[in-house]
């Protein structure tokens, strides 16, 4: 046999090898792959059972079910402090206890009733932050 045979033998086991290495490596690779895709549905179906369960769990009269178990009820109106200067909340916290209270028929004052604390009235409020000088970012 010439050199020039020999090299060639050489290469030609050189990438039978490769050939063969590369096929395991595609094969296992698309295990893997496989592998993973069933293990995607399975965390799929677990989201879905996750999600039914928190609407179960999570729903208006559940909640009030179990609230009155532990013997739960919601404050007065008037025990309730609202902090900062958030108009917004303090309307939605009464339109929600007037609907639970036209619900249940207890009487209920209005948003102009409810007092705010005089800390909150009186506080300056930072022009650049609009929240009180005590509370901007920055002021000690």
């Amino acid at each position: 046999m010439r050199r020039s045979d020999f090299a060639l033998f050489v290469c030609l086991i050189i990438c039978a090898i490769a050939v063969v290495h590369t096929q395991h490596r595609s094969i296992r690779v698309f295990v893997d792959l496989e592998r993973e895709k069933t293990r995607g549905d399975e965390l799929a179906a677990d989201l879905r059972r996750l999600q039914a369960q928190r609407a179960t769990l999570v729903a208006s009269n559940r909640v009030e079910h179990v609230a009155s178990e532990m013997k739960m009820h919601l404050p007065d109106t008037h025990a309730v402090i609202v902090m900062g200067n958030q108009r917004q909340d303090l309307a939605d916290l009464s339109s929600a206890a007037q609907s639970l209270a036209f619900a249940e028929a207890v009487p209920v004052r209005p948003i102009e009733s409810l007092a705010k604390p005089q800390s909150l009235m009186s506080a300056e409020k930072d022009p650049k932050t609009k929240q009180p000088t005590h509370l901007a970012k920055g002021a000690r």
